[in-house]
């Protein structure tokens, strides 16, 4: 099935068919990886081959059709699908997103094939995928939606294909049979031009795994240079999402508050919590002021706030990062560094800057290290990146360089080490 999927897509996609662009693009990197893709879009129509070519080993290629009626590939989803394989209360996120299924175009492998039959509104829709470690088939509808609210439900069905467990006395994963299993959810959504709240409510079970249920209420609220958003979840011992997985927090919850004018002062506030057999949390704040066409900020990132879950030496405080931009039309300068107690450090430069013509630079130097006592290992990663407007199209070529002054000898050793990348739009309007 996968071959037939990629040369049907290959046939389609270099037929020529009226459309709005054409993409192209060719990497190669340090393990000596080719890799490369082609996309099509057109009103109608969107569809990509992928083909990744390793060393000693054969080539490996995916590819993916997306219409408004019909996908086909490697599948990525949002709104109330998203939410049953991850209803994590740090997902803040999914109350905003419209519940749907696509294919992504880009996608280098075949690791959630499925395709998806939809009506052109999204508001009812069937599928079926194989992900890691199920064969599903999901149906969802919106029974009922105005301008005000929307009611959704969705439901799966689909085979463990293998079971998880450990003859260890402590195992590192909760077991799990394998067999038949399904999730069934409705999510109730109230939504005016500045808020949106919603309870989300998913039950689970299967054959050889007990009933389970899960609750959340989340709520989010923009307006101006504001935003709060917030989620709350709480699940009994035995749910588990989409996936057949136990929640690693079953009960917890996050918030993020964002000030962001366009001139003045600007703060962001994260935090989330969650319980198990002890509370943990972790947090975030950062604060900045932007002067016109200058920007600074600096943050802060805690692995505790109010609980004790620290484990050995690790600190309190898991980074500090300090940011200094500035912007003038297609000038850009940045400046940032980051510091993680007792890990590693780096110092950016970046910047962005017309060159000759048509031709846009964006060149960045990048300085980092490992710390380990009172010593450390400088290193440095450079990458510069050009685009080209040729009428309508756009030509991209970027060089990255990574690990400069740690791999010495018989430089690149890792795929990270260096990528070089080409890269042509071509429009059709």
């Amino acid at each position: 099935m996968k071959a037939l999927i990629t040369v049907f897509l290959w046939i389609l996609i270099n037929c020529y068919l009226p459309g709005e662009s054409m993409e192209f693009q060719l990497t190669f990197d340090g393990a000596r990886r080719l890799r490369g893709f082609t996309l099509y879009s057109s009103p109608a129509l969107s569809a990509g081959v992928s083909c990744r070519l390793d060393p000693g080993d054969g080539p490996y290629v995916s590819a993916g059709l997306n219409t408004s009626v019909f996908s086909i590939g490697h599948l990525t989803d949002t709104g109330i699908a998203a939410e049953v394989r991850n209803p994590d209360f740090t997902v803040l996120s999914r109350l905003s997103e419209r519940t749907f299924y696509k294919a992504d175009l880009r996608a280098e492998s075949f690791s959630r094939l499925g395709l998806v039959l939809m009506s052109p509104s999204y508001r009812t829709g069937v599928a079926w995928e194989r992900r890691e470690d199920i064969d599903a088939g999901i149906i969802w509808a919106v029974p009922a939606v105005n301008d005000s609210w929307s009611m959704e439900m969705l439901g799966e069905a689909g085979i463990l294909r293998d079971s998880v467990s450990d003859e260890n006395w402590y195992p590192e994963s909760s077991w799990r049979a394998g067999g038949p299993f399904g999730v069934v959810a409705l999510r109730l959504r109230q939504f005016s031009s500045s808020e949106t709240g919603g309870l989300t409510l998913i039950g689970s079970g299967g054959v050889d795994l007990r009933p389970g249920w899960l609750m959340a209420l989340s709520y989010s609220y923009a307006t101006g240079p504001w935003r709060v958003r917030g989620r709350a979840v709480y699940s009994s011992l035995y749910f588990r999402n989409a996936d057949g997985e136990k929640l690693e927090l079953p009960a917890g919850g996050s918030f993020d508050w964002r000030y962001r004018p366009s001139l003045g002062l600007q703060f962001t506030l994260d935090y989330e919590g969650g319980i198990d057999t002890r509370y943990s949390d972790e947090g975030s704040a950062a604060v900045g002021w932007r002067f016109g066409e200058t920007q600074i900020s600096v943050k802060c990132k805690w692995n505790r706030v109010f609980s004790n879950n620290l484990q050995g030496d690790e600190p309190a405080c898991s980074s500090i990062k300090g940011v200094m931009i500035w912007d003038r039309k297609y000038l850009h300068l940045g400046l940032s560094g980051k510091l993680i107690p007792h890990e590693d450090w780096f110092l950016r430069l970046d910047g962005a800057f017309p060159s000759h013509g048509r031709w846009l630079m964006e060149p960045y130097a990048e300085f980092h290290g490992k710390i380990n006592g009172d010593e450390y290992v400088p290193l440095l990663n450079l990458k510069l990146k050009s685009r080209w407007n040729i009428g309508s199209n756009r030509l991209i070529i970027s060089l990255f360089f990574g690990d400069l002054g740690r791999d010495r000898e018989d430089w690149p050793k890792s795929a990270g080490n260096l990528e070089a990348e080409i890269r042509w739009i071509q429009k059709f309007r």
